[in-house]
């Protein structure tokens, strides 16, 4: 329950969640209550979500900006570049609310799309150069005999995951190269030259992809 209701805390915060909102959904989803009257734990959720904000100043700052970005120009800019537009009359608009919120969560969303399409990309060429394979023959096997690729091949993306399904033979390496383009995204590095992070990659080895 306490993790549950940590990660919809953070999550609805992170994209601009109101009070009440989040409250409602601390008492219906995550079964987290800060008391068991209502009208006491809203109050208690509007206390800890007004703490969280000063703590982290820059996602306070970061939620203004993005808020008067879309106010003044209708659109929003992520950081690569895409732009996603949103139509409205004013914060008087009907939906202001959600305008707001996805107009702050564009750009983390489509950053992290980003992250993962450029992985993408830079593991097929590295491993191509790794397995001395060319394009062509690389993408025949896979239309030809899919269930028996030459090396391992990405099959899935999920969010900020990416699922490999790892040849018996080149699994390891195949995986090692994964991790590093995940960790330093360059394609993106080269889109974005300001965003000079390196990513902490999780890794998980499973039976299966289910």
């Amino acid at each position: 329950m306490l993790y549950k209701a940590t990660k919809a805390f953070v999550l609805g915060l992170d994209y601009n969640m109101k009070a009440w909102k989040l409250a409602n959904d601390l008492w219906y989803k995550a079964k987290f209550r800060f008391s068991n009257d209502w009208k006491t734990h809203v109050k208690e959720t509007a206390k800890a979500r007004r703490r969280y904000l000063k703590l982290f100043n820059g996602l306070y700052n970061y939620i203004g900006d993005r808020i008067d970005e879309v106010a003044q120009t209708q659109q929003v800019v992520s950081p690569s570049g895409r732009i996603r537009h949103f139509p409205h009359h004013g914060k008087d608009s009907e939906g202001w609310w959600h305008i707001e919120n996805a107009a702050v969560n564009q750009p983390i969303q489509s950053f992290a799309s980003d992250v993962t399409g450029s992985a993408i990309v830079d593991y097929e060429q590295a491993l191509l150069k790794e397995h001395r394979l060319s394009y062509n023959d690389w993408h025949s096997a896979l239309l030809t005999e899919p269930w028996n690729p030459l090396c391992s091949p990405v099959f899935n993306e999920v969010h900020d995951e990416l699922d490999l399904d790892m040849h018996p033979e080149t699994g390891k390496k195949d995986l090692e190269i994964l991790r590093d383009c995940m960790s330093n995204v360059r394609t993106l590095k080269r889109l974005v030259p300001e965003f000079n992070l390196k990513l902490k990659v999780d890794v998980q080895v499973k039976d299966t992809w289910i």
